[in-house]
């Protein structure tokens, strides 16, 4: 994380656009972040998988990548029933999409986290995928490690993504943190 709050802040105006000068293209990095944070779970209201203090953990986590340099508008904060499956995947892949070589990229999820049955061909020696569950995982999936690994195999090389994954709920399948570096 402190490499983040050492890092300057420059804006720039798209990410494909790079000013040319001469044979040397110049590009000015970007602080980028997604942060999820989801205590009501489908149903709205009572009578989900509650939990409790993830919207306040996304929160403080945006405070502190403020802290640290990112740029409030560069930091996107789905929250509850903002936090669909196709919400968390369409941002995810925008915010990888849109970063070029020397971009900063947090990924951050507050919430429940469960493990499910491998349906990929990639060998998993447990049998399991680990996943996140949005807010409408009941209807719409969870999503899996193979769907991260299938969003980031599209980020542009020298790019650093930070994975801040904290699964709140069943104690078996604690906290993970992960970084793809490309």
């Amino acid at each position: 994380m402190t490499e983040f709050c050492h890092r300057k802040n420059t804006e720039r105006q798209h990410p494909k656009s790079q000013n040319r000068v001469g044979n040397i293209f110049k590009t000015n990095t970007m602080k980028k972040a997604l942060i999820v944070g989801i205590n009501d779970y489908a149903p709205i209201g009572y009578g989900g998988p509650d939990l409790n203090g993830c919207v306040n953990d996304a929160r403080d986590m945006a405070n502190t990548l403020v802290i640290c340099g990112f740029s409030p508008a560069k930091i996107k904060i789905l929250t509850n029933q903002n936090a669909t499956r196709a919400n968390m995947l369409n941002y995810l892949k925008s915010m990888i999409n849109t970063s070029v070589k020397g971009d900063s990229l947090v990924f951050y999820y507050s919430g429940h986290g469960t493990r499910v049955a491998n349906i990929g061909s990639d060998l998993e020696l447990d049998g399991l995928d680990e996943a996140i569950c949005p807010h409408d995982y009941a209807n719409n999936g969870v999503i899996r490690d193979d769907d991260f690994k299938t969003v980031l195999s599209k980020s542009e090389y020298g790019s650093h993504l930070r994975l801040l994954l904290f699964r709140n709920g069943n104690p078996k399948n604690g906290s993970g943190t992960g970084s793809r570096s490309s």
